[in-house]
């Protein structure tokens, strides 16, 4: 970070730049938040420069009204007087509102706008607009095509609503019962510029930091909120999207996490992802093992191992950086040495040979963002000890995945071997593992659809049992049979069979329906 009247003249320069690129249109705003995200090529005076705010669209535009009367076979007279509801919101691509539909409830819409898309010659204007505010040493030529690779890219995820419905449907069949994170239902039908959900009771996260920086306890117990289980849910939450769902939101927007009573995270929108690659799934697990083993240089060669080496890469010389960096970090973690931390190694990777891939820098953004978030709440939050917990269970969980036993009992023997005393640390193990904050239901409601198998799978137990009744009464004689009349004895049996071919056909059906 520049200090002096160098940083003065940055940061004038970067507003000029931000300024030019508001010109180019909604399409510009975009890509300037866009860039914003690349710490890795810019400083932090440019990065804030360029981080321009849309202003809130209060009406929604008239892209935004032709697609919601469109694809949800809505007329416009229909649509105007509900969707005009307040919105919120500053991706000049999509308009987001909270409204109340026709039929009372209450909707977030997302609607995602391909007019205001900018085209290739708008993204390359806008690249030549950055590239003086490159940082010193990072090659102009390479920059540019990777900024060129990475807009072309978001801008499609942005505007990509089917993927982020799928998206949203697959994270709800999971079931995250480790946090509790709760994903809102769907509630329009398969549009394809076009994805309502239904809205969570809860606060925003940016909204629950000022009650906690204003120190109100007492409006964050109406809510049932508390702050420090909070903090350390939010960042279970990063991990688990990381190390379970292997993505990385690519603009780790703070507004679209919602804190819920009892201290649950509720995620409001996924937004565009940028999934992990296999490579990074792999190392990124042993980068995390190595910062928690507090060893200089299992870190320094677990760093090196998450970039990508080009031709004049010097991984000592990197490594010596990753070693310096953690000793002058080691005792100053307060709220934001993770984003320092992280800005002065991504500087260091471009002189010192290595490439940043999209997907690790979409990862130690999210993460960054999330664990500056969590200081906030609770500035005495114990980040390494959260992480050390998650990834505990994280690798008693990849053992368990061995194709045979003997592998599980190996894999579980160099997991607890470090522990001392083990009986009492193999208890307080399992204690943490199985604690009842990390299986908190989703959805207190069961679906319906698996509330009607269950209701069937009931009844087809109930006339199993009937219908063997049915069978004993006909072939076990009754001692008294004999001295019944032949009328009764008739009429009985034909009742049995009667009741017996019922149940049977009843068991047929249900077992189809159940099966």
């Amino acid at each position: 970070m520049r200090y002096g009247p160098g940083a003065d003249r940055v940061a004038a320069t970067a507003q000029q730049a931000a300024v030019r690129l508001a010109r180019l249109g909604h399409g510009g705003v975009r890509l300037s938040q866009l860039m914003a995200l690349r710490i890795d090529l810019f400083d932090r005076e440019t990065i804030r420069a360029l981080t321009l705010r849309h202003p809130v669209e209060v009406r929604p535009p008239a892209q935004a009204l032709t697609l919601i009367a469109t694809e949800l076979d809505q007329t416009l007279d229909a649509v105007l007087p509900v969707w005009t509801a307040g919105a919120t919101g500053s991706n000049p691509l999509c308009w987001t509102a909270f409204g109340r539909r026709a039929d009372g409830r209450d909707v977030l819409l997302r609607v995602a706008l391909p007019e205001r898309a900018p085209d290739s010659a708008t993204i390359d204007a806008a690249i030549a607009i950055v590239t003086q505010l490159l940082r010193p040493g990072v090659d102009r030529e390479r920059a540019a095509t990777s900024l060129a690779r990475d807009l072309h890219r978001w801008i499609a995820a942005d505007l990509d609503i089917p993927g982020q419905r799928r998206r949203m449907l697959a994270w709800r069949r999971r079931a995250l019962t480790r946090t509790g994170i709760v994903v809102p239902r769907i509630a329009t039908p398969a549009a394809a510029h076009v994805i309502g959900v239904t809205p969570l009771a809860g606060l925003p996260l940016p909204q629950v930091e000022q009650l906690v920086a204003r120190n109100d306890p007492a409006a964050l117990d109406r809510h049932d909120i508390y702050a420090p289980t909070a903090a350390q849910r939010l960042i279970e939450a990063g991990l688990e999207r990381l190390f379970i769902h292997h993505e990385a939101p690519v603009d780790p927007r703070l507004a679209s996490l919602i804190i819920l009573p009892e201290s649950r995270i509720g995620l409001g929108d996924l937004g565009a992802a940028e999934p992990l690659s296999r490579t990074l799934q792999q190392a990124l697990p042993r980068f995390v093992r190595a910062q928690l083993s507090g060893d200089p240089a299992r870190l320094a060669s677990e760093a090196v191992a998450l970039f990508e080496a080009g031709p004049m890469a010097d991984a000592a010389a990197y490594a010596r950086h990753v070693t310096t960096l953690e000793r002058r970090m080691r005792d100053r973690r307060d709220g934001t040495w993770f984003e320092r931390a992280l800005a002065d190694g991504l500087a260091a990777a471009g002189p010192c040979g290595f490439r940043v891939p999209a997907d690790l820098l979409a990862a130690l953004r999210w993460m960054a963002a999330l664990a500056a978030s969590a200081c906030r709440l609770d500035p005495a939050v114990d980040l390494a000890a959260i992480t050390r917990r998650f990834m505990m269970r994280r690798s008693i969980e990849t053992l368990f995945e061995a194709p045979d036993s003997h592998a599980i009992a190996v894999e579980l023997l160099d997991e607890i071997e470090p522990l001392a005393t083990l009986p009492r640390r193999l208890d307080q193990l399992l204690s943490q593992a199985t604690a009842p904050q990390y299986r908190v239901p989703v959805d207190l409601r069961e679906p319906p659809a698996d509330r009607a198998v269950r209701r069937d799978q009931r009844r087809l137990i109930g006339v199993a049992i009937f219908w063997v009744g049915c069978a004993v009464l006909l072939l076990v004689p009754h001692p008294a049979a004999d001295r019944w009349p032949a009328w009764a004895s008739t009429a009985l049996t034909a009742t049995l069979w009667s009741l017996a071919a019922l149940s049977a056909t009843g068991f047929v059906q249900l077992w189809r329906r159940s099966a």
